[in-house]
């Protein structure tokens, strides 16, 4: 009967452990948001020049090759662009 007590005892102990008074929940407060005040008109897009120049190059009214041929051009311009800013981080 006294190994049974203490046994009850040691799962009392086990599962009230941690539980104290002073842990008691509180409501959180009202408090000021201190972010950023918004996202910007552009939403933080930069314009890329690169792609623009090619988008205004190929709204002339070119030939079909010389428009592939500027296209090609400028899309190999744009991949040497971004290996250099990748080689330079």
């Amino acid at each position: 009967d006294e190994i049974f007590q203490r046994m009850l005892q040691v799962g009392n102990s086990q599962h009230t452990r941690g539980l104290n008074k002073k842990r008691e929940a509180e409501e959180g407060g009202i408090m000021p948001y201190l972010g950023p005040p918004g996202l910007p008109d552009d939403l933080g897009q930069t314009v890329d020049v690169l792609r623009e120049l090619m988008r205004r190059s190929l709204e002339n009214n070119y030939p079909m090759e010389y428009r592939e041929l500027m296209r090609s051009y400028y899309e190999k311009i744009y991949h040497d662009a971004v290996k250099e800013l990748e080689n330079s981080r």
